[in-house]
């Protein structure tokens, strides 16, 4: 019996992500707690940025975590999560795992 691939989720096609990232597998390589204040605008750009032109807006300050992947045609891309304790152990927990992902749009 094959163990089920954990999601990560997002709401529309992001420039960061691979073409066609839906369905496609993604290695967790990194998760790492942050500061939003102590990155530099042209990550949150990227992190943010849809296909479609729009932006997603993340809170000016505030915890985040940082995930790093490398999806399976070797893609290199992360993004950004809320931070809390809980959500931390999950994704550390999930480094060097195959995920699935999901766009929802």
């Amino acid at each position: 019996m094959t163990e089920e691939l954990q999601r990560i989720k997002f709401a529309k096609q992001y420039l960061k992500l691979p073409k066609n990232a839906n369905g496609m597998k993604a290695k967790l390589l990194l998760a790492h707690k942050t500061l939003l204040e102590k990155q530099n605008p042209w990550l949150l750009e990227y992190d943010t940025t849809a296909s479609d032109g729009s932006n997603y807006e993340l809170p000016e300050t505030g915890e985040e975590l940082f995930l790093l992947f490398e999806a399976e045609d070797g893609t290199i891309f992360t993004t950004l999560r809320p931070f809390n304790p809980r959500k931390e152990a999950y994704y550390r927990a999930l480094v060097g795992k195959q995920l699935e992902i999901v766009v929802e749009q």
